[in-house]
């Protein structure tokens, strides 16, 4: 399994992660687990894909399957407003260090009762516009 950081980390911290990153970050995440699904919430008003991942465990994709399999919906939006960039570093790590098993049996107990919907750059338009 290869490296999968965020900016942030990959910086020590210095640096955040632009719109791009996180597109790739997620798509990098999706393709490596049947955990992930990739999908989007719709377009900023520049156009920009507003990416988000679903992460739980039997491919618990949707609000029905949801419903059918007692699984509590939870979504986290990140970086709401630009600048504000610490919930977006940490929402990526902590989907990362969900799927790739790194919470042990606490995120086991997650994935097993939860369907968890994250929108890491909600102003995918503001944040890059950091300086």
């Amino acid at each position: 399994m290869t490296e999968l950081l965020t900016r942030a980390e990959a910086t020590e911290f210095r640096e955040t992660s632009r719109h791009q990153d996180v597109l790739d970050f997620c798509d990098a995440l999706a393709k490596e687990s049947e955990l992930v699904h990739r999908t989007t919430i719709g377009n900023s008003g520049e156009g920009q894909d507003m990416v988000a991942l679903v992460i739980s465990d039997h491919r618990c994709f949707s609000p029905k399957l949801a419903r059918e399999m007692g699984k509590v919906v939870v979504m986290v939006e990140a970086n709401i407003h630009a600048g504000e960039v610490e919930g977006k570093e940490m929402i990526l790590a902590l989907s990362r260090d969900l799927v790739r098993g790194r919470l042990g049996r606490v995120g086991r107990k997650i994935l097993k009762r939860v369907c968890l919907v994250v929108v890491p750059n909600f102003n995918p338009d503001g944040n890059d516009r950091i300086s």
